[in-house]
């Protein structure tokens, strides 16, 4: 299966494996650039936890390699969320955040991993990180957009590293869900009930006092990089279908930022966070 490298696509591809998919991604730093990324992934089509799969240890080393050369696994585990829907939590870590890039997909097959390490892989959206004298700053950036400068809740569980983004959100009970052929049609009413508390994130999650940030999303400690709530986004009527996300600038993507409600990404080149 070839790789979903453009916003819209790589939202699409989780998607398609589960309705009522949740997935969100949590970049907590510290003072000295060290940190963890925390990825929970929760489907609804999943009620119990032997339904979960836990995914090879080599297959997400290799997605910590992908991040960066310093970024190495600390931990995998099957969780629950607070809708009751099942699925996994992967804790990454690093000791410097300027050698962590976010993509927006992983490649799935051999033939794209080869492509990218040959230099030739197919475009990605991902987030670029620099951080100086205290200084933290966050660029989105993409192949595609010419007219870039370039870069430069409660936790569902006590005893987690990171806040969950979306813990207490509204969603159905954990249930099985059969995808049809029809459920992408944004329309449709397969699509309207597969939607439903269906949100996908990357977040940075900063403790420790700042002096000041120029975060257009910011929740407590928590601050929205990329944010896709799907059921808002579908009821807002702005989009026929989820490509329709895919900007092909960087102005382009900030439009539909200002006109799709549930819809939030980090434009600015950079966003900012000086730690005091």
């Amino acid at each position: 299966m070839s790789r979903f490298l453009t916003l819209a696509l790589a939202l699409v591809l989780p998607l398609a494996f589960a309705s009522c998919f949740e997935k969100s991604t949590v970049i907590k730093v510290a003072r000295d650039g060290s940190g963890i990324v925390h990825v929970r992934e929760y489907s609804a089509t999943k009620d119990k936890e032997e339904d979960v799969e836990l995914p090879d240890e080599s297959e997400l080393e290799a997605r910590a390699a992908r991040m960066g050369a310093g970024v190495r696994l600390q931990s995998v585990k099957k969780s629950i969320n607070s809708k009751g829907w099942h699925g996994t939590e992967v804790i990454y870590e690093f000791n410097d955040i300027n050698g962590l890039v976010l993509h927006g997909s992983d490649p799935k097959d051999e033939e794209d991993q080869d492509a990218e390490r040959e230099g030739g892989g197919k475009e990605d959206m991902h987030f670029q990180f620099t951080m100086k004298q205290g200084v933290l700053e966050v660029v989105a950036v993409d192949d595609r957009w010419r007219d870039s400068a370039g870069a430069a809740g409660a936790a569902g569980n006590d005893d987690s590293p990171t806040i969950d983004p979306y813990a207490g959100t509204s969603g159905p009970r954990a249930s099985g869900i059969k995808v049809t052929s029809t459920a992408f049609d944004m329309n449709g009413e397969a699509w309207k009930s597969m939607s439903r508390g269906m949100r996908i994130g990357i977040f940075i999650q900063i403790d420790e006092p700042l002096a000041e940030t120029n975060s257009r999303y910011a929740n407590g400690s928590l601050f929205t990089l990329l944010n896709a709530d799907m059921e808002a986004i579908t009821k807002s009527g702005e989009l026929g279908s989820i490509e329709e996300l895919d900007g092909r600038s960087r102005g382009e993507m900030r439009e539909l930022v200002d006109r799709v409600d549930g819809f939030e990404m980090e434009l600015q080149e950079p966003v900012r966070f000086v730690f005091e």
